[in-house]
């Protein structure tokens, strides 16, 4: 395994993204600060600057149409660099959002403004249309939530949205799957996934364990779900509706997941380790972020101007708490290299597509690459 850290903002980073048929990814600091990385050349640039005063929470790219959810309870819409639609979000639940197309319209799912325990679903209408001066907002559901007497799940914690399955994740650790109609205006099934009267060893009544993270993994076909201060990762499998779990080595709070071929890979508060979880559930640390990393430093613009300081002269050596994770696979670069032209970079992008990628973002704003 080789490792480069680059140094990319001077705050947390909240986004590594990879736009559609592109050979860069766009790194975006909690202040808005967006850098590009092109891990073919391996040349960081900045891209632009925010000056905003909130925190930005969530970044993402829906059909070439980028959205971003900030800490003032706002959801904006950007065609290039241009905002084109802006509606109200509720950001205190500090959950995520989704965001995915329907035709020529979008679909958000998001907690509800006056009831946390519960979610709305709206369509933003025309947003993909060529003429957006029609955009418009129609709220297609209203105060959704699992409404049978014996579970109190408290506030919605997570979501996560596999086709027209919605999994919904609650401050009480249980975990809600919702199956929607292809239009997304009617519930047609709701059942519990998991709880911990059923599944685990507390009560239903105890809030002190919520769902951190759920994320869907395609090479599994699975879920997976973590809680806080419990010591297990489960997943919940599609193909047979199945509940399976792997111990943790120690009792942490995973806060981020990726899947990369047949093994997941994850994160947690506690410590600096990335955890790898194969097919055999066996659990390893699969890389350690130490203070003194021996690895190789790679430079945001070699044939830049040199009379400033370089920027890895005074570079922060302290320990830096996981922010997002991003995977760059074998499969996801194969045709990029197939469309390109110069023999150059073909025989240079050949090895790059020799490996996997995983790209850790860090609170410091360091961007770690693993290629393995």
């Amino acid at each position: 395994m080789n490792a480069k850290i680059i140094r990319q903002t001077n705050t947390k980073i909240t986004a590594i993204l990879q736009k559609q048929d592109s050979l860069k990814l766009e790194v975006t600091s909690e202040k808005g600060d967006v850098y590009e990385y092109d891990y073919l050349r391996q040349r960081s640039s900045k891209f632009s600057e925010q000056t905003t005063t909130s925190k930005i929470l969530q970044v993402g790219y829906t059909s070439d149409i980028k959205y971003i959810l900030s800490s003032d309870h706002t959801l904006k819409f950007y065609n290039f660099e241009e905002e084109i639609f802006e509606m109200p979000i509720n950001t205190l639940n500090f959950s995520n959002i989704i965001v995915f197309p329907q035709s020529c319209d979008f679909l958000v799912i998001c907690v509800s403004t006056t009831d946390p325990d519960k979610f709305d679903v709206y369509k933003i209408s025309n947003i993909l249309t060529s003429e957006k001066k029609n955009v418009a907002m129609i709220r297609l559901l209203r105060l959704q939530g699992f409404t049978e007497q014996k579970l109190h799940t408290g506030n919605i914690m997570n979501f996560e949205c596999v086709k027209n399955i919605l999994f919904v994740g609650y401050e009480d650790g249980s975990l809600i799957r919702y199956l929607f109609n292809n239009e997304f205006n009617e519930i047609l099934e709701m059942n519990v996934v998991f709880d911990f009267e059923r599944f685990g060893n507390e009560t239903h009544e105890d809030r002190d364990h919520p769902v951190l993270k759920i994320e869907y993994c395609i090479e599994q076909n699975a879920v997976f779900f973590t809680h806080a201060k419990v010591a297990e990762i489960y997943y919940y499998r599609l193909d047979d509706f199945t509940i399976e779990k792997a111990l943790l080595p120690e009792n942490i709070s995973i806060n981020h997941i990726v899947s990369i071929n047949d093994s997941v890979y994850f994160s947690c508060w506690e410590n600096n380790f990335i955890y790898k979880l194969d097919s055999q559930k066996n659990i390893t640390v699969f890389y350690s972020i130490s203070i003194k990393p021996n690895i190789q430093l790679v430079d945001i613009d070699p044939v830049a101007d040199t009379s400033e300081l370089h920027p890895y002269k005074d570079l922060d050596r302290t320990p830096s708490k996981v922010s997002c994770m991003y995977k760059v696979s074998k499969d996801d670069i194969q045709h990029q290299y197939l469309g390109l032209e110069s023999k150059v970079l073909m025989k240079r992008f050949s090895k790059v597509i020799q490996n996997d990628y995983l790209y850790i973002g860090l609170e410091s704003g360091n961007l770690i690459e693993l290629s393995f």
